[in-house]
């Protein structure tokens, strides 16, 4: 009888403490779907990428920027660094020139970032985020060579 009734009782105790586990995972759980909507992350789980990846993004930028003539015959090489958020929706937004080489190539680089089209958001805890993204697009003249 007394073996009876102490397990009565290990039975129920352990049962009222798998119940407070349970709760408690719950809780903690479901915070993160109630997560800050306004935060922009740096660096999240899994980065914001252009759809069909880094290959694709290639081909856009040679097929849709244009070296501003004025630059060309300026003879203005290098790299401009650009900076902008990608939205949960996967939308572009808030581009900015983080390194420029001069004005008409900036606006041609900002030009092309708000003519892209959505990428497929960063994700953090299987959600999508607001991200930052830093973006290089070189500038580079071809050396005419003499025959």
């Amino acid at each position: 009888m007394k073996k009876e009734i102490l397990l009565l009782i290990l039975c129920l105790f352990s049962g009222f403490a798998f119940s407070q586990t349970m709760e408690d995972t719950t809780l903690v759980t479901a915070v993160p779907a109630i997560a800050d909507t306004d935060t922009i992350y740096s660096s999240p789980e899994v980065q914001a990428q252009f759809q069909g990846g880094n290959e694709v993004l290639i081909k856009f930028l040679a097929k849709y920027l244009r070296y501003p003539k004025e630059s060309r015959d300026k003879n203005i090489n290098g790299t401009v660094m650009v900076k902008f958020i990608v939205e949960k929706d996967g939308s572009l937004s808030d581009p900015q020139i983080l390194n420029s080489l001069d004005e008409r190539i900036d606006d041609e680089v900002l030009s092309l970032i708000n003519s892209m089209p959505a990428w497929i958001p960063a994700t953090s805890e299987n959600l999508p985020v607001r991200s930052y993204y830093s973006l290089p697009i070189r500038f580079e003249l071809k050396k005419k060579t003499k025959i």
